[in-house]
């Protein structure tokens, strides 16, 4: 009976997805042109995985809002995932930065995304 009741908890807690901290916000971050920077996006439970999530970036001169990731172009070999062992921190490290990487990045899970923007420095 108390192993039924565990699990029933469990399949209620993962079924509940995550909700963002900060949620429909706008973050502004500074960070300097050579240099890396963490973008912070949780779920208020780090222990909540989420059925999906991404990371895209508003590309102004396609006006295109593009997935990120460590295969793409612009940003091959210079991002990675931070989230460890806690499945709810979806933050994203971007490293060896450059002017193109300034603008503003998005952190989508179903039903809700964070937003950033990034301004870089010399």
């Amino acid at each position: 009976m108390l192993l039924t009741f565990y699990l029933l908890f469990i399949g209620l807690h993962v079924s509940e997805g995550c909700d963002l901290v900060n949620r429909e916000q706008l973050l502004d971050i500074t960070a300097h042109t050579g240099g890396s920077v963490l973008l912070p996006c949780y779920c208020t439970d780090l222990q909540t995985t989420p059925e999906e999530f991404s990371w895209k970036k508003d590309n102004t001169k396609t006006y295109r809002r593009e997935v990120i990731s460590n295969e793409s172009g612009q940003y091959r070999d210079r991002v990675q995932l931070v989230n460890g062992h806690s499945p709810g921190n979806l933050s994203l490290l971007i490293s060896h930065l450059t002017e193109e990487d300034g603008g503003v990045y998005f952190c989508a899970v179903k039903g809700a995304h964070l937003k950033i923007r990034l301004t870089l420095k010399e």
